[in-house]
């Protein structure tokens, strides 16, 4: 299965991602903000750090820097999970958290 299929049966359709996602996914190159937008949006919807991470590389061609980034955030807000809130996000769903 695509990680692509199986983040849709998992969190909804693409066509229900928020705008800004899916433009930091498939048209603009990677940068440090759309990185952690994208692991923020990932692990706040319960995706884990390695089907996001090797989705974020196949659609935004994030290079191994960039995975080590966003493999840091998702330590970082594992180890802080009961704080709430630590970075803003979109529940699929919930909405904007």
């Amino acid at each position: 299965m695509s990680h692509l299929s199986y983040l849709e049966g998992t969190l909804d359709s693409v066509h229900n991602w928020p705008q800004d996602i899916l433009r930091y996914l498939f048209t603009l190159p990677p940068t440090y903000r759309s990185l952690r937008e994208l692991s923020a949006f990932f692990f706040g919807n319960r995706i884990t750090f390695t089907t996001a991470s090797e989705f974020i590389a196949e659609c935004a061609h994030a290079s191994q820097d960039d995975l080590d980034n966003i493999e840091f955030s998702y330590a970082f807000w594992s180890w802080e999970r009961a704080t709430p809130h630590l970075y803003e996000y979109y529940d699929i769903s919930r909405g904007q958290v």
